[in-house]
């Protein structure tokens, strides 16, 4: 059930409020909220609980009782527990029951006054198998799962989306530069270090952007369709139009469920691109990711099929705290040959035969995220994380529901997860504007929830419309729609020159710098801004002092408006390399 109909749903009206003031509304009393139907009660969490103070305190009292290092050899722990997640929540007796015979044997003791060095065995491998059940529950090709007989797939729990995105830049990056370094072995590494270039679309996560950064590559930031996605044909050109110019593409970063406003690039038409063009695909699902325990759900990542790496966060959107984000990879040997640090005090004797997450990203020190995850999946069972997942969405319908009775408001963007966007409607197009974004968040929300904050939303918008606060700037839809085209026309000539002249893109700072200036100026002398006579919202007016076209373009004599972002970022190594150099000249026409 992840729609609400219209014909069964009351649209509850907003109260009255004073014309200068918005209405404080009641805080629930917690007691009278009804208990989740999926996970614990409020009592046998409070034994449970205590339960467990006491289990912690009488293993530090008998400690000395235990091994140190555990009595067992890699690989024990897989023949102890199911290949798969249980389709129901287990009692919480149960699950405790099978920590201490299952997962303490091979656990290291470093509280232990005996302990002096380690080799923690049950981290290894309970991570290895709770990777193996999410990459099933969420419909992974078996090409990524651990435990695959004779696979090449492997997972890992990384602390954020962030160091997921950076160690597949990584991968990426080793794996390309090794394939250069064979084709060109006269030429510098720095010269062809310059020379990559990766791409994500506008509304890919910021992450992106700083891993380019840390690995000093160029990043192209690509233009989304009205539905905030990148495409395959927008992705293809690009690549063509960079191998013009002498670079090289080599990764791309698309996302299942992005930050601004949950849109799903599309992997269908991405993959095959990729695929085409030997390019490492990387799928960032941070939020989204979870939704897909839900078969309704796994249309959206067709396409995975292509992806060289996948990620997702249990921590965002499965009832997992904070960190925990899992990473599948489709050949683990190609990540860890770009991380792999082998000094005499980490060498062990298992190094053969089990896997070493020292080699899967940045740290050393790793904690015992697994555990967490392996506690909830068996205390919810994947019904229960389905009913979490499914009861969300549902609520955010409700509220897009809600949001679209008004005619206040506009909803931007599709409503297809726990995520609606919308704003107060105004004449004007929807990119590049301030939107709200309304969450579903709490595990136990319900449509009182969502009714008190469409109300105290829609009381506050009529303050701001009745009080005659300011509202956006705002211009006629297709005089800026004109104007944007004229921007990316603009843009596109100024880099292709830039590009030729340099063989480098333009730094990101000074550009934006330029770009903003000169658009701020433009904008000052196109604008005026009147209060509205019924005191609404302002007019827009065109400057006395400023003659105009036809359609709003701006005269030929006035210098023409930059674009307001430069879609190459790179870092500041200009000085590697010129393309008057002869070694550039010959990679360039090889």
């Amino acid at each position: 059930q992840s729609s609400v109909s219209s014909s069964s749903t009351t649209i509850p009206s907003p109260p009255s409020m004073p014309s200068n003031s918005i209405a404080e509304t009641p805080i629930e009393d917690p007691t009278s909220r009804p208990e989740s139907s999926r996970g614990m009660s409020r009592q046998d969490f409070r034994r449970y609980g205590k339960e467990t103070v006491d289990y912690i305190a009488d293993y530090m009292k008998t400690i000395q009782k235990r091994r140190v290092v555990p009595a067992i050899e890699p690989g024990y722990l897989k023949n102890l527990i199911p290949s798969e997640a249980p389709s129901r929540g287990e009692p919480w007796e149960k699950v405790m029951d099978d920590f201490e015979k299952f997962i303490m044997p091979g656990v290291t003791h470093w509280q232990h006054p005996r302990f002096h060095a380690y080799f923690p065995a049950a981290m290894t491998e309970l991570e290895m198998i709770m990777l193996h059940w999410f990459g099933k529950m969420i419909g992974l090709p078996k090409e990524f799962l651990p435990l695959t007989e004779g696979g090449k797939g492997g997972g890992v729990i990384q602390g954020s989306a962030s160091e997921c995105n950076f160690v597949s830049l990584l991968a990426a990056r080793f794996e390309v530069m090794k394939e250069l370094r064979q084709r060109f072995p006269f030429v510098e590494e720095g010269l062809l270090l310059s020379k990559l270039i990766a791409y994500c679309s506008k509304e890919a996560h910021s992450s992106v952007e700083k891993a380019c950064m840390i690995g000093m590559v160029k990043l192209r930031i690509l233009e989304t369709d009205s539905k905030f996605r990148l495409r395959g044909d927008v992705l293809r050109n690009a690549i063509q139009e960079d191998r013009n110019l002498g670079l090289i593409p080599f990764f791309v970063s698309t996302t299942l469920g992005t930050t601004s406003c949950c849109s799903f690039d599309m992997l269908s038409e991405i993959g095959p691109v990729c695929h085409e063009n030997e390019l490492w695909l990387h799928v960032d699902a941070a939020y989204a990711g979870s939704a897909m325990i839900c078969p309704e759900f796994r249309h959206l990542m067709n396409g995975i099929e292509y992806a060289m790496s996948f990620n997702t966060n249990p921590n965002k959107w499965m009832l997992v705290n904070f960190d925990c984000s899992t990473m599948w990879v489709k050949d683990r040997f190609k990540l860890t040959q770009a991380l792999v640090v082998d000094p005499l005090y980490l060498q062990h004797s298992w190094m053969d035969k089990s896997i070493d997450y020292r080699h899967w990203g940045i740290p050393l020190s790793r904690r015992f995220r697994s555990l967490k995850l392996w506690f909830v999946i068996r205390s919810y069972g994947v019904e229960g994380l389905q009913n979490y997942i499914r009861e969300h969405v549902r609520l955010a319908k409700r509220m897009e529901l809600l949001l679209r009775s008004d005619p206040v408001f506009e909803i931007v963007g599709e409503v297809i997860m726990g995520l609606v966007c919308f704003r107060m409607r105004v004449p004007a197009s929807l990119n590049d504007r301030f939107v709200i974004r309304f969450c579903v968040c709490a595990e136990n929300a319900s449509e009182n929830d969502i009714d008190t904050a469409y109300n105290i939303i829609s009381q506050t918008a009529q303050h701001i419309l009745h009080e005659g606060a300011a509202l956006p700037i705002v211009e006629d839809k297709e005089a800026e729609q004109l104007e944007e085209m004229g921007y990316d026309a603009e843009a596109g000539r100024i880099e292709a020159d830039a590009a030729r002249e340099r063989g480098l893109a333009d730094s990101q700072l000074s550009k934006e710098e330029m770009l903003a200036q000169k658009r701020n100026e433009t904008l000052a002398k196109r604008r005026l801004i009147l209060p509205g006579a019924n005191g609404i919202g302002p007019k827009m007016l065109q400057s006395e002092n400023r003659p105009s076209s036809e359609h709003g373009q701006p005269p030929k004599d006035e210098p023409r408006c930059l674009p307001r972002s430069n879609p190459y970022l790179c870092m500041h190594f200009a000085f590697i390399s010129s393309v008057d150099d002869c070694e550039c000249q010959m990679f360039r026409k090889c």
